[in-house]
């Protein structure tokens, strides 16, 4: 039923986009509500882009200022890149 759709949806993805990083950092979320982030789909979609862009593979010919800034934005979202 579509209403019953529409009527779900803010229950699936506010979550969604409040444990992912979007809205506070996740190392801002309480330690009693960080384990929602690891369930979270769009957490990790995030974290593939972040590193798609920002990581080591995408600024081969780059000044190290520019490094440094790629750098500060995969450490400030907390992405670990073994995962």
């Amino acid at each position: 039923n579509p209403e019953v759709a529409n009527q779900a949806a803010p229950a699936i993805f506010v979550p969604q986009l409040l444990f992912a990083g979007f809205f506070i950092r996740t190392e801002q979320i309480p330690d009693w509500l960080s384990w929602f982030q690891y369930i979270c789909s769009l957490k990790y979609a995030m974290n593939l882009f972040v590193l798609t862009e920002f990581g080591s593979n995408t600024y081969d010919s780059r000044s190290p200022k520019t490094t440094a800034a790629h750098e500060m934005i995969i450490n400030r979202n907390d992405i670990d890149r073994d995962l």
